[in-house]
């Protein structure tokens, strides 16, 4: 979700082309790659006229078998 909310691809995906890779590499060429990184995180600000944003939870039915599960171990 945070992708989908949180990125403007302008301002917050970044490629930096040239970066050293592995032989093994299977897209390298000359022994370098491109990477790509993407910043996803929540900025000062970010969607505060929403009232700013839910904590992720597990149903407790989910909470619950999981923690019969791992009473049996």
């Amino acid at each position: 979700m945070a992708l989908a909310t949180r990125i403007r691809g302008e301002r917050d995906i970044l490629m930096i082309p040239g970066m050293k890779a592995d032989r093994c590499e299977p897209q390298q060429v000359d022994l370098t790659v491109s990477k790509v990184g993407i910043v996803a995180t929540r900025q000062p600000g970010d969607r505060e006229d929403a009232g700013g944003f839910e904590v992720a939870r597990a149903p407790q039915a989910i909470l619950e078998r999981v923690r019969k599960e791992l009473e049996s171990y």
